[in-house]
């Protein structure tokens, strides 16, 4: 009595083997998800965590093809140009610079032009190729450089002065991107965007995410099973007006978009 084993049968074993398989590769999953680094960019808008990121892309991914630098980024980097060229022109009416514009016809047909939408965007029919020599001399213009010295009292992207220092170069059809124009491009993130990076072996999934305040609301959802976080502040905004409160300092925006990531619902 009780030396006889009960016996399987074929489908009983193969189902145990099966089984064993599963609890294996479950196993194994675990372990990579365990050895994957979660890492979240935070920040204000326009604090640079997307400049970050790319900057880690160049570093240790594989940096950006030339086909990607000349249909992704060539057009929005063209945008910046006339969106910054936008902010100054505007900036010199509503700081009553106009008495120092020397070259008032380029200027009137700038600010007047529809195929910029209003909002400082190229239009499809609209190549820099065609505006940048205005840009350039408007870039030069007296009342221009008042404007630009009085920045601090509105939006603008500073870094966008290398723009208009190589404004030649970036107005000329074949014109293809480096990677530092690339790095200086504004280009607002909306949602949460995940990129895949390998660095010294290990698996790092970098989540960055809009820092305007509507995007807030979406970080509580990346901080589940997070290894680390970078909270990126821009030194530069110490005095500079801010993007979506043009009455509030820009430096002003970090400590409530911190302070946010941290008490949100």
């Amino acid at each position: 009595m009780g030396l006889c084993a009960s016996k399987l049968s074929d489908e009983e074993r193969a189902a145990q083997e099966r089984s064993r398989q599963i609890d294996a590769q479950n196993a194994r999953d675990h372990d990579t998800e365990q050895k994957k680094i979660k890492l979240l960019l935070l920040g204000a808008g326009e604090s640079g965590k997307t400049t970050v990121l790319k900057q880690m892309q160049i570093i240790y991914g594989k940096g950006f093809a030339e086909e990607e630098l000349r249909l992704q980024w060539a057009p929005r980097i063209n945008e910046n140009v006339v969106a910054a060229m936008k902010a100054l022109c505007d900036a010199v009416e509503d700081l009553e610079l106009m008495d120092q514009v020397v070259h008032k016809d380029e200027f009137d047909s700038f600010q007047s032009n529809e195929a910029m939408n209003g909002v400082g965007l190229l239009s499809p029919e609209l190549s820099l190729s065609e505006i940048g020599p205005l840009i350039k001399i408007l870039w030069n213009d007296p009342g221009i450089q008042s404007a630009w010295e009085k920045r601090s009292e509105f939006q603008i992207i500073e870094s966008h002065v290398k723009y208009f220092e190589k404004i030649d170069a970036m107005s000329e059809p074949d014109y293809t991107p480096s990677e530092e124009d690339v790095l200086l491009c504004r280009s607002r993130t909306i949602g949460i965007v995940k990129t895949v990076l390998e660095i010294d072996k290990n698996e790092f999934n970098i989540f960055d995410v809009g820092g305007q305040r509507n995007e807030r609301r979406k970080w509580i959802h990346c901080f589940d099973e997070v290894t680390a976080v970078i909270f990126v502040a821009a030194l530069s905004e110490y005095d500079q007006v801010g993007f979506t409160r043009t009455r509030s300092r820009a430096c002003l925006r970090c400590p409530c978009a911190l302070r946010c990531s941290i008490l949100a619902p």
